[in-house]
């Protein structure tokens, strides 16, 4: 296969490289930091991609200490619940509505740093919140726990209290 061009865009697909599914395709990196910065750079540009093999088929998400399936009002082994919110649909879950929230964004990675099966990713959120057209500006720690693979088995997400409600105000507007 050809190799993608320097011109082409670090996310979603090229006309240089195959597509590997039309849901799914980032380019191939090989350590979670480049998996998270390819994964960082299709957020920013509001694209839902999501680097092949980074989240496990059955990432569980959490949000300041809840996860998504009991914000859903459902039990973690619902299988149904388990389909939107687990592995890389569990990101789009989260993503999709935060997208919506702002209407500017640029996420940027802080620090990065990793032990034999887990990483530690400090994240800087910025954006203008819909509605309103205040900033918001907010440091967010996620804790990932690794598989023997590699691959995102679980990502804790904290977050203030008030940024996060300053995000659901601007979903509802």
């Amino acid at each position: 296969t050809p190799s993608p061009s320097p011109l082409a865009p670090s996310c979603g697909p090229s006309l240089l490289a195959p597509r590997r599914s039309h849901l799914q395709w980032c380019p191939m990196s090989s350590s979670p930091q480049e998996q998270l910065d390819d994964l960082i750079a299709c957020f920013n540009r509001r694209v839902m991609d999501v680097p092949e093999g980074f989240f496990d088929r059955n990432a569980q998400f959490r949000l300041n200490g809840q996860t998504f399936e009991a914000m859903l009002g459902r039990s973690d082994d619902d299988p149904l619940i388990r389909m939107i919110a687990r592995g890389a649909a569990g990101y789009r879950f989260a993503a999709k509505p935060l997208l919506h929230a702002l209407e500017t964004v640029l996420v940027s990675r802080m620090d990065f740093s990793t032990e034999a099966d887990s990483a530690r990713v400090v994240l800087a959120l910025r954006g203008t919140l819909r509605g309103s057209g205040a900033v918001l500006d907010e440091m967010v720690t996620v804790d990932l726990m690794l598989t023997p693979a590699r691959t995102v088995q679980r990502a804790d997400v904290m977050i203030g209290e008030r940024a996060l409600d300053r995000i659901r105000a601007a979903r509802a507007s």
